[in-house]
């Protein structure tokens, strides 16, 4: 059985955060999930919008697991409000390949008020691409959300993921009292973090030179 084809505990995790923060979430008018797998979180993101038109966009890596969520979405289209757009599409996180992909979405890079990801099996070797990819994602302006449940590959990537978001501008604040010290693959599978952009990302450039 292929990943993308059975629902992770973090896409639980992540679709439990959302509706308990419901109220938040409603202030994001344009959202991109990575990584999304089933699509699971993204569909419940998609039925959590009330008056406010909401664009949603699932990506994946995987062919297969596109088609999947494209089955997923049109099996549960009765559920999503009228005022919601979902659409779904292949998005993978190496360079060149990530470029090719941007160019095709329905939303272009930088347009999303927050990127959601869950259960992302990252490495050493990944975590950059990975990070690099929400971070052209995101809105330029201060206030884009990345809001990351879940994250498989230990104590490694999971310090690398902040890291990573520290150097893209993006401020960890939730947990409010920060992250586990010394996590362990575990803890790291159980935490929620919402990340921030604070500053433009023209600014952060600028900074940078």
């Amino acid at each position: 059985m292929h990943t993308s084809a059975q629902v992770w505990p973090g896409s639980q995790l992540l679709s439990e955060y959302l509706v308990s923060n419901a109220a938040t979430m409603a202030n994001y008018r344009s959202v991109c999930e990575v990584g999304a797998g089933t699509g699971m979180a993204g569909l419940v993101c998609a039925m959590l919008a009330t008056a406010h038109s909401r664009e949603l966009v699932l990506t994946d890596g995987a062919a297969e697991a596109c088609g999947l969520m494209q089955h997923n979405l049109d099996l549960n289209e009765g559920c999503v409000p009228d005022s919601v757009r979902v659409k779904v599409a292949r998005l993978r996180w190496g360079e060149e390949e990530r470029e090719r992909d941007l160019a095709k979405l329905p939303g272009p890079a930088g347009y999303f008020d927050a990127v959601l990801a869950s259960d992302c099996a990252l490495s050493s070797s990944t975590v950059g691409d990975f990070v690099r990819t929400v971070n052209r994602l995101l809105r330029a302006d201060a206030g884009a959300t990345f809001i990351c449940v879940a994250i498989m590959g230990g104590a490694a990537a999971f310090d690398g993921v902040l890291e990573e978001c520290s150097s893209c501008g993006l401020r960890l604040i939730e947990p409010a009292n920060g992250p586990p010290s010394e996590p362990t693959s575990t803890t790291a599978r159980r935490v929620v973090l919402r990340f921030q952009r604070q500053t433009s990302a023209e600014e952060n450039r600028q900074t940078e030179i």
